[in-house]
């Protein structure tokens, strides 16, 4: 079941919707280092963007995937891998 079914609109539309989401919270980051100069917090938004997604969100995902694999695959995919 993909995102045009489960809110039953077209394709056309969920491709149209997906793309100006994407435009704008691409325009952030992408005119935080312009003359117009958008900044939160006296920090320009690219900075925050970096902030959260390399130094908070990548470590979250790489614990969570090493945590599911770990919990899925159990003892028995680290005794496949050892040598004889």
């Amino acid at each position: 079941m993909g995102a045009s079914d489960f809110f039953k609109i077209s394709r056309a539309r969920a491709l149209l919707c997906v793309s100006l989401l994407v435009v704008v919270i691409g325009l952030a980051p992408a005119l935080s280092h312009t003359p117009l100069e958008w900044r939160v917090f006296d920090r320009p938004v690219l900075d925050w963007m970096d902030t959260l997604f390399g130094d908070w969100l990548l470590p979250l995902g790489v614990l969570i995937t090493v945590g599911v694999i770990g919990w899925v695959g159990g003892g028995a995919l680290l005794k496949s891998e050892e040598r004889p």
